[in-house]
């Protein structure tokens, strides 16, 4: 998306034409009439009545896109089919851009940015491997469709944060769902120290109880909170500064402690390093960033002197221990990895291949590194793709930083949240999920405004 064509979209939501509008409005009246038909028929319901309300007002779908991105350990299932609430939030705002450019109220080219073309390239260069080289080929189509939903999530966010306005509302919503997420690990966390419920959290091999809240699990919770943590925490630095946002902030790092995540952990020290020397960069380091890292060492300590009851002393002493179950495991799998990358060291072995230690009845093995899982999955070109990807979302992002303005510490909490991520994602991945995706784009929004202020 270029500049120009930013500025020219002003107004906070584009109109559709009156009978696109009534269509749609009549299609949800004809799936609610029918569903008496089958189980899933709601769907329709939900589904048309939402494209009508995006329809009229698109920025009504930001909190649905940050909603959906907080539940995606929940799915619908009809039969072996499983679909995410956050790919069918996804599907539905494409079918939104979809009209829209049918109907020539947005132009296609409104929807590019710098990091669309690698993006595509990286679900093209999946299928290619997944077709060519894929053993379990259905298992593999069904993971790049996940991929392609990446790519539409992407663009879909970048049209709903279209204006200033827009993009402000998007970061309301992100303060309240990240920090209602945190707020759930904890007290899953306390509920299950008090014998209640084990609802919301898993138990390890270690017996450490590892908080997951809505997400899929308690590496993935821990890295949703790590990235939205840092654009909340620009947020704070740069405006609207108050006691609640610090308490939130709190409450964002209590969720990340219990998560259990040793990587997590490690990620948010290093963007915080990351942000810090950013700020200093664009002179916005405030008395508010330092009273906030204070807390930080407190909380850590708070951890060691309750490690005898708990079990986050002992576990904050594992961070760099690779002789435990898990890292130990990780470390196995790694190499059986590179053992089968050699057999088609280019184009890899297709998308979701990596089968080692599967089992019936278990979950399929997932290689849970990013960068190896590229490597693995869709070989050298799959690798140089990826890479290439984070060059073309780092550059305009440290160019905002460089050049200051109001919007640049948005761009710093972006690259510090974004590095944080893929740190974290070394030990797990959320590649695929949603939330890796919202980052991105408040980032590349906040360039593109910045731009414009500049000009």
């Amino acid at each position: 998306m270029t500049t120009s064509s930013l500025s020219r979209q002003t107004s906070p939501s584009l109109r559709a034409p009156a009978w696109l509008v009534l269509g749609a409005l009549l299609g949800a009246v004809l799936g609610g009439s029918a569903a008496v038909l089958g189980p899933l028929s709601w769907l329709a319901l939900l589904g048309v009545a939402a494209i009508a309300v995006a329809l009229l007002a698109p920025s009504a779908a930001i909190p649905l896109v940050i909603v959906a991105s907080a539940v995606n350990r929940y799915e619908v299932v009809w039969g072996p089919a499983r679909v995410r609430y956050d790919i069918i939030a996804v599907l539905l705002i494409a079918g939104v851009l979809a009209a829209c450019v049918a109907v020539r109220t947005l132009r296609l080219r409104d929807l590019y940015t710098p990091l669309a073309l690698p993006l595509l390239a990286y679900v093209g260069i999946n299928v290619v491997s997944t077709v060519l080289f894929a053993v379990e080929r259905t298992r593999g189509i069904s993971l790049d469709a996940e991929l392609c939903a990446i790519f539409l999530a992407y663009v879909s966010l970048i049209f709903l944060l279209r204006t200033r306005a827009d993009l402000e509302r998007a970061l309301r919503w992100l303060w309240w769902i990240t920090v209602i997420e945190a707020a759930i690990g904890v007290l899953a966390v306390a509920l299950f120290a008090a014998h209640v419920t084990d609802i919301g959290v898993q138990v390890d091999k270690s017996n450490f109880p590892m908080a997951y809240g809505t997400q899929w699990e308690g590496n993935i919770f821990g890295s949703f909170l790590l990235g939205n943590f840092f654009l909340l925490l620009a947020d704070f630095t740069r405006s609207r500064r108050s006691r609640l946002q610090l308490t939130g902030l709190v409450v964002v790092v209590l969720g990340i402690a219990v998560s259990m995540t040793r990587t997590v952990w490690l990620a948010l020290v290093l963007g915080l390093v990351i942000y810090l020397a950013l700020s200093v960069a664009i002179r916005r380091a405030k008395s508010s960033i330092w009273l906030l890292l204070s807390l930080l060492p407190m909380i850590a300590m708070l951890g060691l002197l309750v490690g005898t009851v708990t079990p986050f002393g002992s576990r904050l002493l594992q961070v760099v221990d690779l002789q435990t179950s898990s890292a130990s495991g990780r470390i196995v799998m790694y190499q059986v990895a590179i053992q089968e990358w050699r057999v088609h060291p280019l184009l890899g072995a297709g998308t979701g291949s990596f089968n080692f230690g599967a089992a019936p009845g278990l979950p399929h093995p997932w290689l849970a590194n990013i960068f190896l899982l590229a490597l693995h999955d869709t070989g050298i070109v799959g690798f140089g793709i990826l890479l290439w990807l984070l060059w073309r979302l780092y550059r305009p992002l440290l160019r905002t930083v460089r050049t200051g303005g109001d919007m640049a510490a948005l761009a710093a909490g972006t690259i510090a949240g974004f590095t944080a991520l893929l740190l974290a994602f070394q030990a797990t991945t959320g590649f695929w999920f949603m939330y890796t995706w919202i980052v991105a784009a408040i980032g590349f929004a906040a360039t593109q405004f910045n731009r414009q202020t500049s000009e």
